[in-house]
């Protein structure tokens, strides 16, 4: 894949409820099972800092906004799922730091998901901002 895709992420692919003001907010990658960043919505482009024409995946690793993940397994191969463990912190509302585009910090929740995309298993991630008094 030579540029990132925007497009709409299907209701069956994730699988926590959220209200419809929540989803409007979220950034969501598609995740190859190394980290790298394969697709993208509006709102995950824009904490990349990256117009959909100048997107080289070969530059962009999820651990490149979530430094945490740069040593975290994402991928628990023999069961082809997401980490158990990144799976358990988002579920009790774990907060992780992120770096926008700008190198501005903030705290978000995130949210993991594996799916199946062209035979092929990949990691769904949104990222939600925990509000404070200023935007991401």
């Amino acid at each position: 894949m030579n540029h990132i895709q925007t497009k709409t992420i299907p209701s069956e692919a994730a699988r926590q409820p959220m209200i419809q003001a929540q989803q409007d907010e979220a950034a969501i990658f598609v995740l190859s099972e190394n980290g790298t960043i394969l697709e993208a919505n509006p709102e995950g482009m824009q904490l990349l800092g990256d117009a959909q024409s100048q997107f080289h995946p070969e530059k962009h690793h999820i651990a490149s906004i979530i430094p945490k993940l740069a040593t975290t397994d994402l991928f628990k191969k023999d069961e082809e799922r997401v980490n158990p463990y990144l799976r358990f912190l988002s579920r009790i509302g774990h907060k992780f730091e992120i770096i926008t585009a700008n190198g501005k910090q903030n705290s978000c929740e995130l949210y993991f998901n594996d799916i199946k995309s062209d035979g092929q298993y990949r990691i769904l991630i949104r990222i939600y901002p925990v509000h404070t008094n200023e935007a991401i």
